[in-house]
C-alpha cells in the first residue's frame, strides 16, 4: 500500500509491502508526455519512504512501481496519479 503526499516540487511515498523486496523502482512521469523518470531504491525494511524530487510545481504525474523480491520474481503495479 502507498500512501502519497506532495508538496511543491517533491512527493514523498510512504510504501508498505507483505515480504522483504531486493529491489524497487519507482517509474513517473507527467500525464501527457512521453519521457519517464526512474528512482531506484533498495529497500531495507517491509515499511519504507522512497522521495521524487526535482517535480514541476502544479503539474499532475502517475507513477508505478517494479517491485522485485529476493528470489528475482518481479511484480509491475497499476498507474497511479500524484
Amino acid at each position: 500500500s502507498t500512501l502519497v503526499e506532495k508538496i511543491d516540487t517533491t512527493a514523498k511515498l510512504h510504501i508498505v509491502t507483505n515480504e522483504s523486496l531486493k529491489k524497487l523502482i519507482v517509474r513517473y512521469r507527467i500525464i501527457g508526455t512521453t519521457e519517464w523518470e526512474e528512482e531506484e531504491i533498495i529497500p531495507v525494511e517491509l515499511e519504507f519512504d522512497a522521495t521524487l524530487a526535482g517535480l514541476i510545481a502544479g503539474q499532475i504525474y502517475e507513477y508505478q512501481y517494479v517491485l522485485e523480491d529476493d528470489s528475482g520474481n518481479q511484480t509491475v503495479t497499476e498507474w497511479e496519479m500524484v
